[in-house]
């Protein structure tokens, strides 16, 4: 899950690329002291917002979307012409990650004009660029040679990711893109590596916020990242044009749109020790669908102190088991994105994959651009 190198030569060749930029993220002080043992799991939701208006919903239709009185927050994205539903993929949520309807986020009605409102567009986190002279791969003061086979396929599921989150009228949707080989075995969805997509009316397009792995001083280190689809597909291993993209419903879109806004979301990015292997539950080790994950809870739960986000999700979520063989987990500890000492002594490995994502119900739309074999 290295950052893609090529980020110079490519911004000529998409008409609005963004240059990636890392997001300064706060480390809660002392947070094994603010560990409180045997706290009970805090369900999503257990405090509801308090609704200012009352509200009717009416049963999901084709297409997944809650038809809903527009309120003030209301965010929704401009689309030129109708789109055909989709069928949807429903699946029942645990009890502890179910969300109860709140009326402080609301959705538009599909058929109301899209509009952005300024007040959220003014409050777009203004993130600082990185310097030019940034130690990494994607700063070169010379770009290596661009893969055009691999940039070719960048820009399909480009093409596919716009399509689809414009035809969803999805302002926030968690894409994950191809992994290697031999992950195959270990999650049937074939994804490795996950981001928030996030529309951004500056750009009139959706930016990709991300965790990656940028070592320093010979230990894995997690930073939180955004950067165009082009580069984050650019980045896949392999050639295979395939993509999974997760749509939450629109309550659930609303509140991490929100916390991206006011930073929020970023407290979820509370430690810079990366650990591909990082356990779900941990406070030990950050990795970009633990990211994820836990930036969905506290959107759904309203909380965003660190481990009590980490609480609820330990009594709400099946992680991904990966089960290693003696000689996969000696091969593994040399791996530079791997902090063996968090490797179990037995047992398997509960981290947070996509597949585990996609089964987790926390999604009302799932979109293959092929299906997985």
């Amino acid at each position: 899950m290295n950052r893609f190198t090529a980020k110079t030569a490519l911004s000529a060749a998409f008409l609005v690329v963004l240059p990636a930029i890392p997001i300064l993220m706060t480390v809660p002080q002392a947070m094994a002291a603010e560990q409180k043992t045997g706290a009970p799991g805090i369900p999503f939701l257990q405090k509801s917002i308090p609704p200012p208006v009352a509200i009717k919903k009416k049963p999901l239709s084709a297409a997944g979307a809650v038809e809903q009185k527009p309120g003030p927050a209301t965010v929704i994205i401009e689309q030129k012409s109708p789109s055909p539903a989709l069928s949807v993929e429903q699946q029942v949520v645990p009890a502890a990650l179910t969300m109860e309807p709140s009326t402080v986020l609301q959705t538009a009605p599909t058929d109301q004009k899209p509009v952005f409102p300024e007040a959220l567009v003014d409050t777009m986190p203004a993130l600082r660029p990185a310097p030019v002279d940034r130690p990494g791969p994607i700063y070169h003061k010379i770009a290596p040679p661009v893969d055009q086979e691999k940039l070719t396929v960048a820009k399909q599921l480009t093409d596919w990711l716009q399509n689809k989150l414009m035809e969803r009228k999805a302002i926030v949707a968690v894409v994950s893109r191809k992994g290697g080989r031999d992950l195959k075995g270990r999650d049937r969805t074939g994804m490795a590596h996950s981001g928030l997509a996030v529309y951004d009316p500056r750009v009139k397009t959706w930016i990709l916020y991300q965790v990656l792995n940028n070592p320093k001083a010979g230990q894995p280190t997690a930073e939180l990242w955004r950067m165009a689809p082009l580069d984050f597909f650019y980045g896949q291993t392999g050639y295979d044009k395939n993509a999974l993209v997760l749509i939450p419903d629109r309550e659930t879109q609303q509140r991490v749109y929100e916390s991206i806004l006011n930073g929020k979301a970023w407290k979820m990015a509370f430690t810079k020790k990366y650990n591909l292997l990082s356990r779900y539950d941990s406070a030990d080790s950050m990795n970009c669908n633990k990211w994820i994950l836990l930036t969905i809870a506290a959107a759904r739960s309203d909380e965003y102190e660190p481990l009590k986000v980490l609480s609820v999700v330990s009594n709400g979520f099946s992680p991904g088991k990966i089960r290693l063989s003696f000689f996969a987990k000696e091969a593994v500890k040399r791996k530079t994105n791997i902090r063996t000492a968090e490797l179990p002594t037995k047992g398997a490995v509960e981290t947070v994959t996509a597949e585990s994502l996609y089964d987790s119900g926390l999604f009302e739309e799932k979109h293959f651009v092929s299906e997985p074999i």
